[in-house]
C-alpha cells in the first residue's frame, strides 16, 4: 500500500515512499522476467447502496456465514422470508433480500468486489426501514 503522507507510509508498510517504489520496480523486472503483467489494485470508492462480496468469516453464533452480496453492510440473501425489517432486491436476476436486521460493520479489506448497487426504488425502501428500526 502507498500513502501520501510519508509517516503513514513508514506506519503502514514499515518502509519509506522511495523504497517502496524501487520494491514495485524489482516486482515489476521480475515480472517481465517471466512473461508476466504486473497488475496494480487501487482502493474503490464505497458509496451508500453499493453491493460488494463481502468475506463475512470469521463470524460467531447464527451471524450469516461465508462470501456474501452485501449492500454496504447489510447482507443480501436468496433465501429467507419477508420479515419486516428485510427489504425484497434483486441480484444478477435473483430475487432476495437486504437483511437489515444482520447489520454489520466491516473493514474495507474484507470487500472481495463491487457487483454493483441497489435500485433507487430499492436503496430509498432500505432507508425507510433503517429510519423505522433506530427511531426512538
Amino acid at each position: 500500500p502507498f500513502s501520501l503522507s510519508e509517516t503513514f507510509q513508514l506506519r503502514n508498510t514499515n518502509a519509506t515512499i522511495e523504497e517502496s517504489l524501487q520494491r514495485v520496480e524489482a516486482i515489476q523486472d521480475l515480472c517481465a522476467r517471466h512473461g508476466k503483467e504486473l497488475v496494480m489494485v487501487t482502493e474503490e470508492r464505497v458509496s451508500r447502496g453499493d453491493i460488494f462480496l463481502v468475506a463475512l468469516n470469521p463470524t460467531r453464533g447464527s451471524e450469516i456465514r461465508k462470501a456474501r452480496p452485501c449492500v454496504i453492510v447489510a447482507p443480501l440473501t436468496t433465501g429467507g422470508h419477508p420479515y419486516p425489517f428485510r427489504v425484497r432486491s434483486k441480484l444478477d436476476g435473483k430475487d432476495g433480500y437486504v437483511v437489515a436486521d444482520q447489520l454489520r460493520a466491516v473493514d474495507k479489506e474484507r470487500l472481495v468486489r463491487r457487483l454493483g448497487s441497489l435500485s433507487e426504488t430499492t436503496l430509498t425502501e432500505l432507508l425507510g426501514v433503517l429510519q423505522a428500526m433506530f427511531a426512538v
